[in-house]
């Protein structure tokens, strides 16, 4: 018995542009880590991609920082001249992840200075993106501020959520996302940030602590809002998280430059904004609105809404994330005097996402939109090609499984009319109370069932339909927790029940060919988000969930 080894020197080695577009596919750091390891030929230009983007968690005394620092000293620092992106994430475990280093976190002098010689050792004007991102504690070191602009002005995505980012600022900057807290930073600080402002692909601005009677004072002056007479800020992506006096929201018309915003984002703000942004005269261009706040939308948010959405005939993406969603029709039977709010947008909009955060998880009942508005949406909303709707869990047992399979198809047959329709997801509460009759696993693996039924359903009927999302995404299970002592307190029975977090889950449309040509379900696959982010990247609507802070957005951002 002999073998036969392959001469290497007749192996085909792929040309290096090849490379490159394979590895444009590899979003995982472990995937690009594994071929620096082991393969010779691959290993040059991995390690190009592997620098490309540095990630680091820089709070823990053993941690990724620390790490990072022996590997440039044993000889990483060359690979350095390949990185753009640089992200320093000072967060708690859970807002980042599982950390468990981070228990002992660093001291500041420490963490200050391994973090000011790392920018040292980067070639000066390789970065083109930068993130520093914490919460309640770690102001960026001014001496981080000097480094990087004495030698990355080549930086044009800056995101600064702790410290004086104004220097930072330059002609280059195109995207930027900074924070606001107590009444200097809301007033005299955000003027100056203001004016040294380029026009902007993307602002994203934080008003956090809430406000004062001086900050209300500030911005009913007049005098303050001339000084952005000739000087308005300019951005086509605008993101407002937070809240602020009326005076500041009656002067946003003058602040901003709302001709040029294609894409709003407003996040736990009042809902009285909208009056003043539908009274806009400028504010006409929008392709993409995102609100998500705990405010109660009423019959005069409806109105002031509906107005937005008639002002704005290119609107085509829409997330609405609010308490109270259940209270306004979405029936034009149910309401002869005027449309509802969202019919301006019937003919074009292509995503619509709707969470009503009041009756989120009531498992009791059919979340807020009933079968007739679902039946409208359905038939009048025909361009849609990403949906969000929340619905039934199914923590039931096995022997019933079948029979709410059907049920929950038949609810949702309306879809059939959405011929276009790419991706749907269902919303779940984040926690649930689990029975000892129904372990998490059981539910999972239900889910996984129900996953393939509704594709072999849905197959003919909706062609193009390939991912099913199944619950929210939530970083911090702790939040949530309360909800469940809530519900004990109104009386439902969980004495015999745990609480465990509800995953998400992910299905993609898994296709056999068949013979003759044609094709047929065969299952539903299990994948991850950062899957479906990679093989869907036209489908956004996984990247706006409530329950999100921005703070983990943009971890997740700089991970992705």
């Amino acid at each position: 018995m002999s073998s036969h080894i392959s001469n290497p020197s007749s192996r085909v080695e792929l040309v290096e542009d090849v490379k490159r577009i394979i590895l444009g596919y590899l979003s995982l750091y472990t995937d690009l880590q594994a071929l620096c390891l082991t393969s010779k030929s691959w290993n040059r230009i991995a390690t190009e991609y592997l620098y490309r983007r540095v990630v680091l968690e820089v709070r823990a005394q053993d941690g990724q920082l620390a790490l990072f620092r022996q590997c440039v000293d044993s000889g990483a620092r060359k690979h350095l001249v390949h990185t753009r992106s640089l992200s320093l994430l000072n967060l708690l475990p859970w807002e980042f992840g599982t950390v468990s280093s981070a228990d002992c976190p660093m001291d500041e002098a420490t963490r200050n200075a391994l973090m000011s010689g790392i920018l040292q050792d980067i070639p000066s004007n390789k970065l083109r993106e930068f993130r520093y991102v914490a919460w309640d504690h770690g102001y960026m070191d001014p001496n981080l501020v000097s480094l990087l602009k004495e030698h990355q002005q080549s930086i044009d995505s800056l995101h600064v959520l702790r410290g004086d980012s104004r220097k930072l600022i330059s002609p280059k900057t195109r995207r930027v996302t900074v924070a606001f807290r107590g009444e200097h930073d809301q007033t005299h600080k955000f003027l100056q940030f203001a004016l040294a402002l380029p026009a902007l692909d993307s602002l994203s601005i934080l008003f956090l602590e809430g406000w004062t009677q001086k900050v209300h004072k500030y911005w009913g002056d007049g005098h303050n809002i001339s000084a952005f007479a000739d000087q308005k800020i300019v951005a086509r992506t605008l993101m407002l998280d937070g809240c602020m006096p009326d005076t500041f929201d009656s002067a946003l018309p003058y602040v901003f430059d709302l001709s040029r915003v294609t894409k709003l984002a407003l996040s736990d703000c009042k809902l009285d904004l909208l009056q003043h942004l539908s009274s806009s005269r400028e504010l006409q261009n929008l392709t993409d609105v995102e609100i998500r706040t705990p405010e109660h939308f009423d019959e005069t948010a409806g109105e002031n809404a509906r107005a937005l959405f008639l002002k704005n005939q290119s609107l085509q993406h829409l997330r609405l994330h609010i308490n109270g969603l259940h209270s306004v029709s979405l029936d034009p039977q149910d309401t002869p005097d005027a449309t509802p709010y969202l019919w301006p947008l019937h003919p074009r909009l292509k995503t619509l996402s709707l969470l009503d955060l009041y009756r989120e998880g009531d498992n009791e009942h059919f979340p807020f939109i009933v079968e007739p508005e679902f039946q409208q949406i359905c038939s009048h909303f025909s361009a849609l090609e990403q949906l969000g709707l929340c619905f039934y869990d199914f923590d039931i047992p096995r022997s019933e499984a079948e029979k709410r399979f059907s049920y929950v198809i038949k609810i949702l047959e309306p879809i059939e009319r959405l011929k276009n329709l790419k991706i749907l997801h269902l919303y779940q509460d984040r926690v649930r109370t689990v029975r000892p009759s129904t372990p998490q696993v059981h539910i999972c693996e239900i889910h996984q069932e129900f996953a393939t039924r509704f594709f072999q359903w849905a197959h003919h009927r909706c062609p193009l339909l390939e991912v099913l999302i199944w619950g929210t995404y939530e970083e911090n299970f702790h939040q949530e927790a309360w909800q469940v002592t809530e519900d004990a307190k109104q009386g439902r029975d969980t004495s015999d029940c745990g609480v465990d977090r509800a995953p998400q889950q992910c299905f993609v449309k898994k296709l056999v060919e068949l013979e003759d040509g044609t094709s047929q379900i065969a299952g539903a696959s299990r994948v991850t988000r950062s899957r479906i982010r990679h093989d869907f990247p036209e489908l956004q609507i996984l990247s706006y969930e409530t329950g999100r802070h921005i703070e983990t957005r943009l971890a997740d951002e700089a991970v992705r």
